[in-house]
C-alpha cells in the first residue's frame, strides 16, 4: 500500500513540475521563432506562456507513464501498483488532457491573440531569398528595395506591394524571420512527433465523445506494458523493453495520422465491412484494433509471468 501511494504522489509530482520545467523552456522556443531582427521581444509573454503551458500539459499525458514505469521498475512493490498506474493513465488521459483542451480554446484559441501577431518585418536590414536581397525602408513593408545577386542583375525599387514580405515570411517559417532562422542554422520539418497525434486526439474531442475512443485504445496499449516492468530479474532489460514499445506505441498512433499516411488511410478496406461500422462513431476502427490486439498479447504475457513467478516464490 506505501509503495502504490508513493508512485500515485510521485505521479503528480512529475506531473507539476514536468510542465513548469516543459513551460520554460517551450517559451523561450516560442519567442525565438517569434524574433524580428532589430525589434526588441518580452522573453516570457502571457502568450507565450500559456500556449506553452496548454501544449507541455497535453504532450505529458501520453509520456507520464513511461516516468511511472521507471519508478516501478526501481522500486517494485504489490498489485496495487497496477491499479495505481491504470488510475493515473486514465486521469492523464480522460482529464487532464480534455481539461488542458478546453482552457486552451477559452483562454488561447478563442482570444486570438496568439495567433493574431505583426506579420511586418523591421526596416533597415538585408535579408536574401532565391538570389535576391530585399531591404524594407519602412514599418509597414510596401516600400523596398529589390536587389538581384546574380550576373547583370539589377534593383528595383518597389512601392505598394507587399510581394517580399509574404516570400520572406513563408520562407523563414516556423521561424518569424528569415535572418533568425538563418541565426539559428538549424534543419526544420513539418513533421512533428507529439504535434500530430496531440492535434488529431483535439480533433476527436471537438467529434464527440464516442470518437475519444481512438485515444482510449492509445492509453490500453501504453498501459500494457507495465507487463514488461518485471519481465526479467535486470532493471535494465526491463528499462529498455518499456522504453523500446512505448516509443513504438507512441510512434506508430502519431504515424498513422501524418501526411505520409494519407493514401493509406484512404484504402478501401478501412471505410468497409466492420471497420465501416465502427466508422460512424470512432474516428480510426483499425488503429483501435491494432492497439487493442497488442494491450491484449502484453496483458496476456504479463499475467503468465506474474503466476509463474508466484509459482516459484519469486
Amino acid at each position: 500500500m506505501k509503495k502504490a501511494l508513493k508512485l500515485f504522489l510521485a505521479y503528480f509530482s512529475w506531473l507539476i513540475l514536468g510542465t513548469l520545467i516543459g513551460t520554460f523552456f517551450y517559451s523561450l522556443y516560442l519567442h525565438s521563432i517569434g524574433l524580428v531582427a532589430g525589434v526588441d521581444s518580452p522573453v516570457f509573454s502571457r502568450e507565450y506562456l500559456e500556449s506553452s503551458f496548454f501544449l507541455v500539459s497535453q504532450v505529458l499525458a501520453f509520456i507520464s507513464g513511461f516516468l511511472l514505469l521507471g519508478y516501478k521498475i526501481r522500486k517494485p512493490g504489490n498489485p496495487l501498483q497496477l491499479l495505481v498506474y491504470v488510475i493515473c493513465q486514465l486521469i492523464s488521459i480522460c482529464l487532464i488532457f480534455p481539461l488542458s483542451y478546453h482552457f486552451e480554446k477559452k483562454f488561447v484559441t478563442d482570444n486570438h491573440y496568439f495567433y493574431q501577431q505583426d506579420n511586418t518585418l523591421s526596416p533597415g536590414f538585408f535579408r536574401e531569398y532565391n538570389d535576391q536581397v530585399y531591404f524594407f525602408l519602412n514599418e509597414e513593408n510596401n516600400r523596398l528595395i529589390q536587389i538581384d545577386t546574380r550576373d547583370g542583375g539589377t534593383s528595383f525599387f518597389l512601392e505598394n506591394s507587399y510581394t517580399a514580405r509574404d516570400i520572406l515570411t513563408e520562407e523563414a517559417a516556423p521561424y518569424k524571420d528569415v535572418l533568425i532562422k538563418n541565426s539559428f542554422n538549424v534543419n526544420t520539418s513539418s513533421y512533428s512527433f507529439f504535434g500530430t497525434i496531440v492535434n488529431a486526439a483535439k480533433q476527436d474531442l471537438d467529434r464527440g465523445a464516442s470518437y475519444w475512443f481512438t485515444f482510449l485504445s492509445l492509453t490500453f496499449a501504453l498501459t500494457s506494458i507495465y507487463a514488461l516492468s518485471g519481465l526479467t530479474s535486470w532493471r535494465i532489460a526491463n528499462y529498455s523493453l518499456c522504453g523500446i514499445f512505448y516509443i513504438a506505441v507512441l510512434f506508430i498512433n502519431n504515424f498513422y495520422w501524418s501526411p505520409a499516411m494519407n493514401s493509406f488511410r484512404a484504402k478501401s478496406f478501412l471505410h468497409s465491412g466492420v471497420f465501416g461500422f465502427f466508422e460512424r462513431w470512432t474516428s480510426a476502427p483499425f488503429l483501435i484494433m491494432c492497439n487493442l490486439i497488442f494491450a491484449l498479447v502484453l496483458t496476456l504475457i504479463g499475467t503468465i509471468t506474474y503466476f509463474v513467478r508466484r509459482k516459484r516464490g519469486r
